[in-house]
């Protein structure tokens, strides 16, 4: 294999985006649309990610329009060239990519996301995310998300996966925040060919966190963490003897 083929760009983003009126365009590398937890470390709560994350996409090639159809109502779509694909792309993936943005009322906005289409030839996928953000009161709040992926795999094996992450946040005052995630993912993978040979995977997981800003350009995010999973290879924690896992963590970011 030929450096060419092994070594790219690694620009998250480089794009363009331009206004008019009700409109708004963009065509370059950006960020996904998909899910609730954001690209960027500093704009989560959760120093850990969730697995719902791990089935999205994280950037992608392409164009979107979005328009305002009215106060609290906005709606995008666009073509890209698949996920996590640079300025070439060597797979001829061609995706769409959209997304639907409604404010509830002042306090609730529901939002769906999807991309499908050929991740390459004879490789279809489609994903959509559901995120519900419903600020209880002045100190809680609450996030509901929902993601269902299909992914042909391009051959026998249809791989499935869906799951659910509710989050709770308490603002104890303007440095101290606490929160709690509980999430749920069930992978499956169904080969079409043969009787009785489908694989699953299910996974749990609890986590409960601090989010400390004694200024505006530090942020320090200690968290306990459980995770746990059914299935015939949920041994994943402890070296692959575990079905289960215990564990904390501590960041700091310092922007500048």
């Amino acid at each position: 294999t030929s450096d060419d083929d092994v070594y790219g760009s690694a620009l998250p983003q480089l794009y363009g985006e331009m206004a008019i009126d009700r409109w708004t365009l963009r065509a370059g590398h950006f960020f996904s649309l998909m899910g609730y937890e954001r690209i960027a470390a500093v704009n989560n709560f959760f120093y850990s990610r969730s697995y719902a994350f791990g089935i999205e996409p994280i950037t992608h090639m392409g164009a979107l329009a979005s328009y305002r159809l009215a106060d609290g109502v906005e709606i995008t779509g666009g073509i890209t060239n698949g996920w996590d694909n640079g300025w070439l792309d060597p797979s001829e993936a061609i995706t769409g990519l959209g997304k639907v943005s409604v404010d509830l009322t002042d306090r609730a906005a529901l939002s769906y996301a999807l991309t499908f289409g050929d991740l390459e030839p004879g490789n279809e996928v489609y994903l959509h995310s559901i995120v519900l953000q419903w600020r209880l009161s002045r100190r809680w709040e609450y996030v509901l998300q929902s993601d269902f992926l299909v992914d042909t795999g391009g051959a026998a094996d249809v791989r499935q996966d869906y799951g659910m992450n509710q989050y709770l946040f308490y603002k104890i005052n303007d440095c101290w925040k606490i929160g709690a995630r509980i999430e749920w993912l069930r992978a499956e993978s169904h080969n079409t060919l043969k009787y009785h040979n489908d694989v699953f995977e299910t996974r749990t997981g609890m986590t409960f966190g601090l989010h400390y800003s004694p200024t505006c350009n530090l942020m320090i995010r200690p968290e306990l963490r459980w995770d746990s999973a059914t299935g015939p290879m949920a041994n994943d924690f402890n070296d692959r003897h575990n079905t289960y896992q215990f564990a904390g963590g501590l960041d700091v970011i310092l922007r500048f």
